[in-house]
């Protein structure tokens, strides 16, 4: 009976737990792709900054922009997952 249980509700839980909205890429805009496929490359965003030509401040707005869009909590995942739906 226990196990009935225990399989019911991780059942519900998986049901009911609030989903994350699928990610849309077309929501980053050209430069936000960009900076987040560099940072895949596993480049820092100074040296983001010098390859693109803009400052590493304007690297880290990008990115901070990406993370709002992609609802995730660093720049590592927000990266992975910009990849994983190309």
């Amino acid at each position: 009976m226990g196990v009935l249980a225990n399989y019911t509700h991780e059942s519900m839980s998986r049901l009911l737990r609030p989903q994350r909205p699928p990610f849309d890429v077309a929501s980053l805009s050209a430069r936000e792709r960009e900076v987040l496929l560099w940072t895949a490359e596993g480049k820092t965003a100074d040296e983001i900054g010098d390859i693109l030509g803009i400052s590493t401040r304007t690297v880290n707005f990008h990115i901070r922009n990406c993370l709002d869009k992609t609802g995730c909590r660093n720049k590592v995942q927000s990266a992975i997952r910009l990849v994983m739906w190309r």
